[in-house]
């Protein structure tokens, strides 16, 4: 059987998809009566990215500034509108590379994992165990399958599409097995900024490789 970590995968779900949510409009949570939390503070609750020393990040074309990142055999190009930040933990990795408006990618190593599809279907158990926990209201859920361009093969996994204060979100996500790990991709964004998304997410897409 597959052990993983549901605390990470609860931890990186959450600060994916309620905290990104927020970034386009301050999400709302119901504890009793009505408040409303800041975006800022609500990252610095949820996790504490740095951006370490062996980053390595590297100009790739010039125009439409695409930049190139390098972090322990994980590389990929991205639009230098975007950020990139990393945190380490015993099971690996997590990347994440966040636009100025809600799309968002992450990239999350599994070295404990053995099934892609365990993976996959975790993460969405932890999407939806932290909005439960958090309290957000959510409505119009539905779960689909999702396909993308992944390390040069057309791949598998599951979308997640739900409605927060009328704004409607969507997040993908994607297992593919890497050397002897588990590569986890989420793929997080607002259908207000579909053709954004798009674009980012083929830049990064089309351009990772895993060593």
């Amino acid at each position: 059987m597959c052990m993983i970590d549901i605390g990470r995968i609860v931890m990186i779900v959450f600060f994916v998809f309620v905290c990104r949510t927020a970034s386009a409009q301050t999400s709302e949570f119901q504890s009793g009566k009505d408040s409303y939390l800041d975006t800022h503070s609500m990252l610095t609750q949820v996790s504490q990215m740095t951006t370490t020393q062996d980053d390595n990040h590297q100009k790739v074309v010039t125009g439409e500034e695409i930049l190139s990142y390098t972090k322990k055999g994980i590389s990929f190009n991205y639009d230098s509108s975007m950020k990139v930040s990393s945190e380490d933990d015993p099971e690996g990795i997590t990347i994440k590379i966040e636009s100025e408006l809600s799309p968002m990618v992450a990239i999350q190593e599994y070295r404990s994992a053995i099934n892609p599809e365990d993976v996959v279907s975790t993460l969405i158990e932890g999407l939806k165990n932290a909005l439960i926990e958090k309290k957000v209201v959510v409505s119009d859920m539905s779960v689909t399958d999702a396909s993308m361009m992944i390390l040069s093969e057309n791949r598998s996994g599951k979308s997640v599409d739900f409605v927060i204060k009328g704004l409607r979100h969507k997040t993908s996500f994607f297992a593919v097995p890497a050397s002897n790990r588990i590569i986890g991709l989420i793929f997080q964004y607002s259908t207000d900024d579909t053709e954004l998304a798009r674009k980012q997410f083929e830049t990064i897409a089309d351009s990772l490789a895993i060593q």
